[in-house]
């Protein structure tokens, strides 16, 4: 697992390896996906400091994005994403589900 980071000075190493540890005993520990999830955000934002990370998943059938982990996103957006239909003009991240291509945004 790799997390680009524009400003290593900024993110901790100790803390990361803690995160990173963490995440692998929740792993072999039968955990949920949602708590693994939850925990690679964190992990995420621990290494990208400012950075606000989020994990959608697609619907078994393919239609739609739901919620897989957003630790630090309001409620109210979490819900407004869940469960949206996806196709071409949705949203920015609907192509690239389409295409089974990861995002990464960053805003500045």
């Amino acid at each position: 697992m790799s997390v680009n980071s524009t400003n290593p000075e900024n993110s901790n190493p100790v803390v990361s390896l803690s995160r990173y540890s963490h995440l692998l005993e929740l792993m072999v520990s039968g955990h949920s996906l949602h708590t693994l999830l939850e925990e690679l955000c964190y992990l995420i934002q621990d290494r990208q400091p400012g950075c606000i990370a989020s994990v959608l998943l697609l619907s078994e059938d393919g239609l739609r994005l739901t919620h897989g982990a957003a630790p630090s996103l309001p409620q109210a957006y979490i819900d407004g994403i869940n469960g949206v239909e996806i196709g071409h003009g949705v949203a920015a991240v609907a192509p690239l589900h389409l295409t089974k291509n990861w995002l990464l945004l960053k805003t500045s």
